[in-house]
């Protein structure tokens, strides 16, 4: 219970300056227990907390699972077992996100973000991909709207 608490409140206090779906077409919703992209919802369970150390704090991640939000938002996903990377094909854009690499990047190999020491990286959790929800929103570029009484959390 102490979990689902702390995730309704991470992601509450995460996601609620993102109300504003006017300005991006991509818009998945959260009621409390599911997140909802496109008539794919991911409960809370498919999502998990990283807890992870920088500079001398201790600070949590809400992780998500890549696929899954990528293929919600209509993208092309693919995985390259060697390199233990996905590559997400958009309409304007390819993102490569390489598990406990150094950076995203964009097709042609140009870094997007280069990941800070201590922070959490994209990581195979389940035989899932899963990325912290920041670098998802920002990367997939779409809104999360907290739908209910949620948003008080």
């Amino acid at each position: 219970m102490k979990k689902i608490i702390v995730i309704f409140a991470l992601f509450g206090a995460f996601l609620i300056s993102c109300t504003n779906a006017t300005a991006n077409n991509n818009v998945a919703e959260f009621d409390g227990t599911t997140l909802n992209i496109s008539d794919r919802n991911l409960s809370v369970e498919d999502m998990y907390l990283r807890v992870f150390f920088s500079d001398s704090s201790i600070s949590e991640s809400l992780m998500l699972p890549v696929r899954d939000v990528a293929e919600g938002l209509g993208y092309q996903v693919d995985w390259d077992s060697i390199k233990r990377e996905a590559t997400i094909q958009t309409p304007d854009k390819t993102i490569i996100i390489p598990v406990d690499g150094s950076s995203i990047t964009s097709s042609p190999g140009q870094i997007v973000y280069h990941f800070r020491d201590g922070e959490p990286r994209p990581e195979v959790k389940a035989d899932r991909l899963y990325a912290p929800v920041r670098l998802v929103k920002e990367y997939l570029d779409f809104t999360i709207l907290i739908r209910g009484d949620n948003n008080g959390i």
